[in-house]
């Protein structure tokens, strides 16, 4: 995990890890977020790492999680990290303010990160197939097609062909 966080210090030295229950702009975030979403997000708080810029701002509970989680989590959240390099304010613009349902950009983006996820929660469960196979797409897909990310892809048929596409892949 050290290593990690000392990765993406060298790319990005202003990086920093940040509770959400110490940020007014993240409490402010939550505010909108149930007001967009009809008051569905209701764990953005407790239960979701937000990335903007090289700030990663995580839940209370972040401590508790395991090491393997932690690693899985900001490597996911380098991705988003080397997207906004790569693409500057254009990034937030597609991410944030482009907000239809059905598909979004949020969706390409989020879909680079997931792939980082799956593939190190494959390989933290023991290339537990089974596992990737089951709940653990039944929850990244949910992240698609939910008020968990204000529902950026609902094309369902296209998210299973993406993550079996993933899943073909590992070893």
């Amino acid at each position: 995990m050290n290593e990690l966080t000392s990765q993406i210090l060298s790319e990005f030295p202003t990086f920093s890890i940040v509770k959400k229950s110490d940020s007014w702009f993240m409490k402010l975030i939550n505010v909108l977020l149930l007001i967009i979403s009809f008051g569905q997000m209701k764990r953005f708080m407790t239960d979701y790492i937000t990335t903007i810029g090289f700030t990663t701002y995580v839940p209370s509970t972040w401590d508790s999680i395991s090491e393997d989680e932690q690693y899985i989590v900001l490597s996911h959240e380098h991705m988003h990290m080397l997207q906004y390099n790569k693409y500057g304010f254009f990034f937030g613009f597609l991410y944030l303010v482009v907000l239809p349902t059905i598909f979004t950009y949020r969706s390409v983006f989020e879909r680079q990160a997931y792939e980082i996820s799956i593939r190190l929660t494959y390989l933290a469960s023991g290339k537990n197939i089974d596992f990737i196979k089951g709940d653990y797409k039944a929850f990244i897909l949910s992240q698609f097609t939910t008020s968990a990310y204000l529902w950026m892809d609902i094309r369902t048929s296209s998210l299973n062909a993406w993550y079996d596409g993933i899943v073909a892949t590992l070893k």
